[in-house]
C-alpha cells in the first residue's frame, strides 16, 4: 500500500510527467486561441518559442509564462507577422492565377495540358483499351 502513495504523490515521477503533460497541453491551447485572431499570430508563436526555451532549461513554465510572454512580444512580433502575411498572401495569390497550383474549389489557371480532367463517370473506366484513372 506504501507503493500506491509513493506513486501518486505530488513528488513522483509519474506525477512530475502528468503535470508536464497538462502544461503542454493548456500552453497549446492558449496559443491556438491566441491565434483566432490572425493579427496576433506573430506574437503567439514569440510567447510559445518563449515557453519551450523555459521547458529546455528545466524552468516550470505554464499558462501565466505563456500570456506574460504573449503580452510583452504582442507590439514587437506583430508587424514581421503582418509583413510576412502580405507577402505570403501575394504569393499564394500569384501561385494560384499562374495556375502552378490547382484546387478544385480554387481553379483559376490552367493546368497547360499536362493533364486531362476526367468526369467522375469515366474514372475506372476503359477508353481506347486504356484505364483511365
Amino acid at each position: 500500500m506504501s507503493d500506491n502513495k509513493s506513486i501518486f504523490s505530488y513528488d513522483s515521477k509519474l506525477m512530475t510527467i502528468l503535470n508536464n503533460l497538462a502544461d503542454l497541453i493548456f500552453v497549446n491551447l492558449l496559443f491556438i486561441l491566441c491565434c483566432l485572431p490572425v493579427v496576433t499570430i506573430g506574437a503567439a508563436r514569440a510567447a510559445l518559442h518563449s515557453v519551450a526555451a523555459l521547458w529546455m532549461k528545466k524552468d516550470h513554465a505554464g499558462g501565466g509564462a505563456f500570456m506574460k510572454a504573449f503580452w510583452a512580444n504582442l507590439r514587437h512580433a506583430t508587424l514581421p507577422w503582418l509583413v510576412m502575411l502580405v507577402i505570403g498572401a501575394v504569393l499564394t495569390a500569384l501561385l494560384f492565377k499562374t495556375g502552378a497550383v490547382g484546387s478544385p474549389l480554387l481553379h483559376v489557371g490552367g493546368t497547360g495540358g499536362l493533364c486531362r480532367r476526367q468526369p467522375l463517370g469515366e474514372i475506372g473506366q476503359f477508353h481506347n483499351k486504356r484505364l483511365v484513372v
